[in-house]
């Protein structure tokens, strides 16, 4: 996610340098990522010397790069066609309830919003919003639906863009306006949990994961190492 931020830097830096100070951002803009990078390889090095839990000892360029992009651990981008078109409904569709849907007009407001008042960090919100929001709904894992990324936190803004500007243009006392709009977040919030109450409240009163989890791990040895597939992680 943090890689992925990079092109949506660069391109705002594009649009909003002028031209004769363009290849001195650019030369700083280099040097920054350089040295994040550099001190990011140089951190591997010494990690080389200890072992790591996927891949071995990062002790050559190769496996550190593997060990940088998750390569041994990604699942790939399909050839089928059908399969994105599915997942980025179904992650459009998920994306828009999770933000309880009514808030979806009010980040659109928002986002042109920002874009009539700041160009260039509404254009960077927007490339880096789309740029996340692509992978992830492409990322051909099965539990992608769990992974908050920058698309949640971007959107929030422009929701927050949008009631800023829905604040402004109300002609109504500010004291009721600013009591109206904490109402309206807690209902927001409210309504959000509503739907996941039952099943939370069930599975705080519910022990037999962790029973048998605490009962296998009783029968390690004491300075036993336990190695555990991903989705056996978090019961554990």
């Amino acid at each position: 996610a943090n890689l992925l931020l990079l092109p949506a830097f660069l391109l705002a830096l594009l649009i909003g340098t002028p031209r004769h100070k363009l290849v001195k951002n650019l030369f700083v803009f280099g040097s920054i990522v350089s040295m994040i990078w550099l001190a990011f390889l140089s951190y591997t090095i010494l990690r080389s010397y200890a072992p790591v839990a996927v891949g071995g000892p990062l002790d050559s360029v190769d496996k550190t790069l593997v060990y940088i992009s998750g390569s041994e651990l990604r699942p790939g981008f399909p050839a089928d066609i059908h399969f994105y078109v599915d997942r980025l409904e179904a992650h459009t569709s998920l994306f828009s309830k999770n933000f309880l849907y009514l808030a979806v007009p009010i980040r659109l407001l928002g986002a042109l919003t920002l874009f009539k008042s700041q160009r260039n960090a509404a254009i960077f919100l927007a490339a880096a919003f789309l740029i996340n929001f692509l992978f992830f709904s492409f990322y051909a894992v099965s539990d992608y639906f769990t992974m908050p990324t920058p698309s949640d936190y971007i959107f929030s803004i422009w929701i927050g863009c949008g009631l800023a500007f829905l604040s402004r243009v109300q002609p109504v006392n500010e004291k009721t306006l600013e009591l109206a709009s904490v109402v309206f977040c807690i209902a927001l919030v409210m309504l959000q949990v509503r739907g996941q109450l039952s099943a939370r409240v069930e599975r705080s009163n519910t022990f037999p994961v962790t029973e048998l989890v605490l009962f296998a791990l009783d029968e390690f040895p004491g300075d036993a190492i336990v190695i555990s597939r991903w989705e056996r992680y978090a019961p554990m």
